[in-house]
């Protein structure tokens, strides 16, 4: 991973995902640990997009907290599988990821709403779970 300054366990661990990637990945670490950054580079090298141009793909999601709540509501995840149910016009192994910001911050009804996607993720498409709370 470029401009990442990783433990070498961290790099083996990525190296092997990004070899043989799966539909949902949680990264798990403390907050400021530069989890949204490896996320972005880890969803460019998924999707074989040039470094730094995820924010301009248009079959990217990024869901998080709203600025003026405390948790992750039932409306983006109702959002994000809307964003799910479109086509995607690329015929590549992964061409389209959901990358959710403090999934640990997901509302109790939001989590229910997701489990399905969870559980049968949409082909062609990875979901990327940040969190400092792997087991909450």
């Amino acid at each position: 991973m470029k401009n990442l300054v990783l433990h070498p366990l961290t790099s083996q661990q990525l190296d092997s995902y990004i070899a043989e990637p799966t539909q949902v990945a949680i990264l798990a670490g403390s907050a400021g640990s530069g989890k949204l950054s490896l996320a972005h580079q880890l969803a460019e090298t998924i999707l074989q997009l040039p470094s730094g141009k995820l924010v301009d793909y248009p079959y990217s999601l990024i869901v998080s907290v709203a600025a003026d709540k405390k948790l992750i509501a039932i409306e983006a995840v109702r959002e994000l599988a809307q964003f799910l149910t479109l086509k995607v016009p690329l015929a590549t192994t992964f061409n389209r990821v959901v990358i959710i910001r403090d999934a640990h911050l997901l509302s109790f009804e939001a989590q229910n709403a997701l489990l399905k996607t969870l559980e049968e993720p949409p082909a062609h498409t990875t979901l990327l779970l940040l969190t400092t709370h792997p087991y909450a």
